[in-house]
This record gives structure tokens, sequence and C-alpha cells, in this order.
């Protein structure tokens, strides 16, 4: 039988509480489009990391719990690229659309929405 984490805490037990209010503060001046960027480029690390480390934690958080098939497909799709390669924006972006789909202004709404619902 294969180990879930899912079925061993509650969910409350799986969230990093500070990455959550940092992601929560983060919300109030989230420019739009953000998603994109995020998956693109690494960009926001160098210029804004604490917003960058919560908005990647929200992201992870949010497709573990919701889609956690496609999550693991989209990280060993990532892992399997070469090491020490470049991973051109286009590249990451199709990677990413590939496994969960071109509307990513749907996919931040519901990530929006499913941190709001958090506790």
């Amino acid at each position: 039988m294969a180990f879930d984490g899912r079925s061993v805490y509650q969910r409350s037990d799986r969230i990093n509480h500070a990455r959550l209010r940092d992601f929560r503060a983060y919300l109030k001046t989230r420019p739009g489009n953000v998603l994109a960027s995020m998956v693109a480029s690494d960009q926001v690390f160098r210029s804004h990391p604490g917003a960058a480390y919560a908005e990647a934690w929200a992201l992870s958080f949010f497709l573990r719990e919701t889609q956690p098939q496609s999550y693991s497909r989209y990280l060993a799709r990532v892992a399997a690229r070469k090491p020490f390669t470049t991973y051109p924006a286009q590249a990451r972006l199709v990677d990413f659309m590939s496994v969960f789909g071109k509307d990513l202004e749907l996919l931040d709404s519901q990530l929006v929405r499913f941190v709001a619902e958090l506790k």
C-alpha cells in the first residue's frame, strides 16, 4: 500500500502557517498574471524573495492538496530534464500548462480561493 501523506494528518497540520501569513499579506499588493511569471522565471526570487517564497509555497501546497497526481506528474517532468541545462521561460510554461492546463487565470483564482479558505 502506498503512503499518502494527506491521510496521516489533518490539512491544518500540513500548513506552513508562516508562509500562509506571508502569502495573505502579499495578496494585498500582488500583481495580476503573477502565476505565469512565477512559473516562467526565477526573477521574483531575486527581486522580492519573501513574496516569491510565499507564492511558491501557496502554489505548491494548493497543487499538492487539490491535484496530487498532476502535481507528481509535473514534478517528475521537471526532474527528468537534463541537469545543469538552461530551462527557458517558454519551456517552463509549456511543461506547466501541459499538466495543469492553459487557463492560468482560472488556476490562479482557484489558488487564491483555496488559500482564503485555509484555517
